[in-house]
């Protein structure tokens, strides 16, 4: 191949930028069709990648805008802003509200009770001094369900035993 065969260096960019600029415009249509989950559940689907769209359409900003493809750069510089906009509340920190005062957290309790296990009295125990709010005990075997209305009287809301798996407020 000889040189005057090779096409010149700006119809390679033009191309590159072409393909980032169509990558774009689909990313772009991929943003607007997640604000559109209501109308139809698969449109809410696009709804799910917003980081993706964020990172993709920062890269296609920049891209456009080194190849001076002004409107291709700023229409994705709004979908970015939009994705942004979605994306931000979620990045800063909460303040407790009146709806949702700051109290006492719930304390939970997970226990792998182990159905070969035979310290019943360590679980219980065990149980009692953490002083959960809600006890869930799984691989629960018919010894140990058997001993859990001892339990009773500090977790009276209960499901005791269901096929291994047992949960106590």
């Amino acid at each position: 191949m000889t040189t005057t065969d090779r096409p010149p260096p700006h119809a390679v960019t033009s191309f590159l930028a072409g393909l980032v600029e169509a990558g774009a415009f689909l990313t772009v249509g991929a943003t607007v069709a997640g604000f559109f989950g209501g109308v139809a559940w698969w449109l809410d689907l696009f709804a799910h990648f917003r980081m993706q769209y964020a990172v993709c359409l920062l890269v296609a900003v920049a891209v456009l805008a080194l190849a001076r493809r002004r409107v291709a750069a700023v229409v994705s510089g709004v979908a970015l802003a939009a994705n942004a906009a979605v994306l931000l509340p979620l990045w800063l920190p909460a303040e407790p509200s009146a709806a949702h005062p700051a109290g006492t957290p719930l304390r939970v309790m997970t226990v792998n009770a182990l159905i070969s296990n035979a310290e019943h009295d360590r679980v219980l125990a065990h149980i009692r001094a953490s002083q959960p709010d809600v006890v869930f005990l799984a691989e629960l075997g018919p010894e140990l369900a058997a001993r859990l209305p001892e339990l009773a009287t500090d977790y009276p809301h209960q499901q005791p035993n269901l096929r291994g798996l047992a949960w106590w407020t």
